[in-house]
């Protein structure tokens, strides 16, 4: 789960942890090693749920849990083909 403010806290139930840590472990891996790493599906998984309670904020305070503590979130991959995150919310 992830707690977030936007508006207003939230807290957010992003179901089994087990594939998410799995899937964030292994961009962590990838991306420790130079590798491009596909965050594809850690965006999916997580921040599309999140962005969903959102109401248009530009602005996140993301309170994650567990492995996602060691998530750098502005680097997920963003809306557009070769963005970052980062460039589109301010975290």
């Amino acid at each position: 789960s992830a707690g977030l403010v936007a508006g207003g806290a939230r807290l957010l139930d992003l179901g089994d942890a087990r594939p998410i840590e799995q899937a964030v472990n292994a961009w962590i891996r990838a991306a420790s090693r130079g590798l491009d790493a596909d965050g594809a599906a850690l965006r999916r998984m997580v921040w599309l749920p999140v962005e969903a309670h959102l109401g248009g904020a530009r602005s996140v305070f993301i309170g994650p849990d567990g492995a996602l503590a060691w998530l750098p979130f502005a680097a997920l991959p963003g809306a557009k083909g070769g963005a970052y995150l980062l460039e589109e919310v301010t975290f």
